[in-house]
């Protein structure tokens, strides 16, 4: 390692560091893996959203419809989704009368989405994405239970 380089321990032990500074409980697990990425959900609040990354590669994104938005590797020709933007949540929760409270699939959203608003693009991410929205590590929660 050169003179600019900072390992793993050295990051959790300037965490911890901040932390005590800060009268936070230390205690708290702080592990970090530099370099692992793991596919994620997330809901955004502020735009209503879903976004979902499904491999950490840098991307392009193609507007289907007002609701979807795919992303496909910037570089390679390759089709295969590497993640996707789902807008108007809010919308979708109450047309379909689901439970903010409650966690949901994203494969149970977008069946949801499909119930409201018949579009066969939804139907695309079910074929780029395949068994990876029905995981429950990737399920979305709108508020605290």
């Amino acid at each position: 390692m050169d003179e600019h380089t900072v390992s793993a321990q050295e990051i959790k032990a300037k965490i911890i560091d901040l932390a005590a500074e800060a009268s936070v409980d230390a205690s708290v697990d702080v592990s970090v893996e530099i370099g692992v990425f793991k596919p994620y959900a997330k809901y955004d609040k502020q735009m209503d959203c879903i976004r979902v990354r499904l491999d950490n590669i840098a991307f392009r994104e193609e507007r289907v419809n007002k609701l979807l938005t795919l992303q496909y590797p910037l570089y390679s020709g390759d089709d295969k989704g590497v993640g996707f933007i789902l807008k108007g949540v809010n919308h979708i929760y109450k047309t379909a009368g689901l439970d903010e409270t409650q966690a949901y699939t994203l494969a149970q959203i977008l069946d949801f989405a499909v119930s409201i608003f018949p579009d066969q693009s939804f139907n695309m991410v079910r074929e780029q994405f395949g068994h990876s929205i029905d995981q429950p590590e990737l399920a979305i929660r709108l508020k605290a239970a």
